[in-house]
């Protein structure tokens, strides 16, 4: 949003977009009619996990997302990126599958 609004870019790329690709058209469309009271709304949907990949790492985050989510098996992810921890898997299954859900 910021880099559409602030930055006057034409677009903007979003790892977490490929867990919710009809929230992220929407979002990229609310920006483009200039309702960024709208596109904040969206843009919430994604934080959470947009909050774990800055806490944990973007790559292991979304690669785990992605299969949490059952959009594929990702399979191990290559070093020198480690895996998440159990417990941080069953923090982010939750956040994954809704995020899907919803777009």
């Amino acid at each position: 949003m910021v880099h559409l609004r602030d930055f006057k870019l034409a677009g903007f790329t979003t790892g977490s977009g490929v867990l919710a690709p009809k929230l992220c058209r929407a979002l990229l469309n609310a920006c483009a009619a200039k309702d960024y009271e709208k596109a904040g709304r969206i843009r919430a949907a994604f934080m959470p996990l947009e909050d774990l990949r800055d806490q944990w790492g973007p790559p292991k985050v979304l690669h785990a997302a992605v299969a949490l989510a059952g959009i594929a098996e990702t399979g191990p992810i290559p070093p020198p990126v480690s895996e998440l921890l159990p417990a941080q898997i069953d923090r982010l299954r939750p956040i994954a599958q809704e995020l899907r859900g919803n777009g």
